[in-house]
């Protein structure tokens, strides 16, 4: 099956040219981080006026059980929004592959939220050079 992107209904501070970017960055994301259809997922796209938003959230989180990714949109660049997705995704390839153990998890620095850092950044970078959108940077 695959994955599934959430718009919230209270998130109207995306364009619609920026919703599709959105949507073509987390499937960039999927193939480049060879995430399988056998994987079932969610990326929740919302605002920080939702109601039903998880709680403590900042910016960005992906949540081990459910495999729900949650990302704030509204005031935010698209490029960083692009970069919290694909951190959150690397987070989630992590989990697949066996490489989080919660007893050695910390989400200030450390071996996983370095890795999910610096992928991001290079995920991030080919998207903009293999589709030739540095004009992304302005939005």
């Amino acid at each position: 099956m695959g994955f599934t992107i959430n718009k919230s209904k209270q998130l109207t501070e995306l364009t619609e040219i920026e919703y599709t970017i959105i949507k073509c960055f987390i499937n960039f994301c999927n193939q480049y981080l060879t995430i399988g259809d056998d994987v079932n997922y969610s990326v929740n796209l919302f605002s920080s006026k939702d109601d039903d938003k998880p709680t403590g959230i900042t910016l960005a989180m992906f949540d081990m059980e459910s495999l729900n990714t949650w990302v704030r949109c509204n005031g935010r660049f698209v490029y960083d929004i692009c970069r919290s997705i694909a951190h959150e995704l690397v987070h989630l390839k992590q989990m697949v592959n066996n490489e989080i153990n919660m007893n050695d998890y910390t989400d200030i620095g450390g071996k996983i939220e370095d890795e999910a850092n610096s992928i991001a950044g290079i995920i991030c970078k080919e998207f903009t050079k293999k589709y030739n959108c540095r004009w992304i940077y302005d939005l």
